[in-house]
């Protein structure tokens, strides 16, 4: 037998439904909640021993209960039957008559001794899933003889969490001026003035930095919090003109234009791995100098790298009992539930 397992980021709302599931089958059902839908998503494993007839029948009735309550579904795995060629008809039937359909379109098995293909892992939607991207994903053969799938599907929410934010730019100061306009405030009557230690400290830290905003320039800068270290402009650059393709590409639907969608993003996907390689690479032959010559760049690029490291503790989406358990997904709407009452 094989076996099944299920990974997911701690942010998204998944409920494991094993009403759902049949203890028949190497089977696990979830129900995925979103801004826009429930979706329920099935992941299977049918090893070359087990009977296909009794599979099937298994997996129909399995679609069904599922139907009934919810039609986005989707189903994936490895059901070691070949996609690409002919399915018999009682198989036909089963995603004909509960609407699914396969989006892959691709070898997904690659037999080491024959030299044979496969598609032996798909991806079935019903077409009420929004799919904007599909593809399988290469591995080494040494590794495993199946390639991975992946779908990408619009859910109405994102993550990316970034603001601007005002630097100082500390080396076009103008400190002779600085220093002259704070020997000519009044610091004392700014602080006796003031009617207890709280309006002091508002008056002094108000007046410093007006001053401060005189005598040296700021810059507004984006502050990315999700970036990876070895994230550069180029990359973003790329990366939005891969997704301007894939807008382009689900509007029209032509062929031309999945063609340029998929040039980009193999080149954004490049992109990514010579970026991270470069980047470390350049920073192992620099650390061992920087502990020697400059022990507070050497810190600052440890902690850097640790913080790359550090996974997002966000909070999941949070239900709001009072209100038809409806979910909140941004930090404010976090928020306010925690403080309404």
């Amino acid at each position: 037998m094989g076996g099944i397992i299920m990974y997911y980021k701690s942010y998204v709302r998944i409920t494991r439904r094993h009403d759902l599931e049949n203890c028949q089958l190497e089977s696990m059902w979830f129900e995925l909640k979103t801004k826009l839908r429930s979706i329920l998503i099935n992941i299977n494993y049918r090893s070359e021993r087990q009977s296909s007839v009794y599979f099937w029948q298994y997996f129909d009735q399995m679609l069904k209960n599922a139907l009934d309550e919810n039609n986005n579904i989707i189903c994936l795995g490895d059901l070691n039957k070949n996609f690409m060629s002919d399915l018999p008809s009682n198989i036909r039937d089963i995603f004909f008559i509960n609407g699914l359909v396969n989006i892959i379109d691709k070898a997904t098995h690659f037999d080491t001794r024959t030299g044979s293909t496969s598609l032996l892992d798909p991806i079935l939607v019903t077409d009420s899933i929004p799919v904007l991207d599909k593809d399988t994903i290469p591995f080494d053969r040494g590794i495993s003889d199946h390639d991975g799938t992946y779908v990408t599907i619009n859910c109405g929410f994102s993550k990316r969490r970034t603001y601007n934010r005002s630097i100082w730019d500390y080396k076009k100061g103008d400190y002779d001026l600085m220093k002259q306009k704070v020997v000519e405030t009044n610091w004392e009557y700014l602080i006796s003035d003031a009617s207890d230690v709280h309006v002091a400290a508002t008056n002094f830290t108000n007046s410093f930095l007006n001053i401060a905003s005189e005598c040296i320039p700021t810059r507004e800068v984006t502050i990315r919090c999700d970036d990876k270290v070895w994230y550069d402009s180029n990359l973003r650059r790329e990366t939005r003109k891969r997704d301007r393709l894939r807008n382009i590409f689900i509007r029209s639907n032509s062929t031309s234009a999945e063609k340029k969608f998929k040039q980009q993003r193999n080149k954004v996907n490049n992109l990514k791995k010579q970026a991270k390689k470069y980047f470390f690479t350049s920073i192992n032959e620099n650390l061992d100098e920087l502990k020697v010559t400059n022990c507070k760049q050497y810190w600052k690029t440890v902690n850097m790298l640790i913080k790359s490291d550090t996974p997002s503790h966000d909070l999941p989406p949070m239900t709001d009992p009072d209100h038809n358990f409806k979910l909140a997904y941004e930090g404010t709407e976090k928020s306010d539930k925690f403080n309404f009452k």
